[in-house]
């Protein structure tokens, strides 16, 4: 099984580079991936929201989730897996950006944006959580675009964070 999952994460990482990239494509998802830099967008959206009363609990409870997903998923998993980068596992593949650091598993940009698409959906309903869970699998999506992460490092960011906005949600909103 593992075999097996090892070999759909280089096909797709490899079928991206040589079918997918283009030149018209690298500077957009460049723009997704860096607007996840840090959380950025998702920590943008919630100063925004704080300004109001009837959206400040939502803006705690983003808040709440990319600390969450960032202990979780950046501080633990990835160091305690220690999953190499698919730019240093597979030697045809090139990373569109600069290579990042840290481990490969889970994708931190994914975890914190289903982390916040999660919130969004739960706080705003289901016209607005579509737009940000759409926003949250584009996040995904760059990162195998861009050469940084696996698709299972994508699927499992993407689990991780739906639960990280899960527990934000419940310890923010228990009193609403």
């Amino acid at each position: 099984m593992k075999k097996k999952i090892k070999k759909i994460d280089h096909i797709v990482s490899l079928h991206t580079q040589m079918r997918i990239r283009n030149n018209f494509l690298n500077p957009i998802f460049k723009f997704i991936s860096r607007t996840g830099d840090g959380g950025f967008i998702w920590l943008s959206i919630s100063l925004i929201l704080a300004k109001f009363n009837r959206t400040r609990k939502a803006a705690f409870a983003i808040i709440l989730s990319q600390i969450f997903s960032v202990i979780i998923n950046n501080g633990i998993v990835k160091n305690t897996i220690g999953r190499s980068r698919p730019f240093h596992s597979i030697g045809e593949l090139e990373a569109v950006i600069d290579e990042p650091k840290d481990y490969s598993f889970p994708s931190g940009h994914t975890a914190s944006s289903f982390a916040s698409a999660y919130i969004i959906k739960k706080c705003f309903g289901i016209k607005v959580g579509i737009l940000a869970y759409f926003y949250a699998c584009l996040m995904g999506a760059s990162r195998i675009y861009l050469g940084v992460h696996y698709l299972t490092d994508v699927l499992c960011g993407a689990l991780s964070g739906t639960i990280c906005g899960s527990m934000a949600f419940k310890n923010i909103m228990k009193n609403k």
